[in-house]
């Protein structure tokens, strides 16, 4: 197991009750502690914001990435943006419903269209 590169004092900073629980249980081998150090860094974005633009593009591929975990950790330390985050999602969810909704009554015009064009060319 190689530590060399694990930057342990963003793990030991650890505020949020979800993550000690998760990493409780976890065994220390390198997988582990690679996704500890990764969820600490998470957590320390979500709670501080990212300080650059590197960190902002990491941040945003961890968010990605350990999609649950952000959620629970801003569920957690920023409920306020959780609820925000939340909204954002479910008017999401609603615009994508009706584009696919839209897209299937097209579907259906250009269906329709295409059977009267196959009856004119049986004739």
């Amino acid at each position: 197991m190689n530590l060399e590169n694990i930057d342990i004092s963003f793990i030991e900073n650890i505020e949020s009750k979800y993550l000690k629980n998760k990493m409780k249980n976890m065994e220390l081998n390198q997988d582990n502690i690679d996704l500890m150090e990764d969820l600490a860094k998470l957590e320390y974005w979500v709670k501080n914001g990212p300080g650059g633009w590197v960190a902002a593009m990491h941040y945003h591929s961890m968010k990605t990435k350990y999609e649950q975990e952000y959620k629970k950790l801003l569920q957690e330390l920023n409920p306020k943006y959780y609820k925000e985050l939340l909204d954002e999602e479910k008017i999401d969810e609603e615009e994508i419903k009706k584009e696919n909704d839209k897209a299937a009554k097209r579907n259906i015009r250009k269906l329709k269209k295409l059977k009267k064009l196959k009856k004119v060319w049986e004739k």
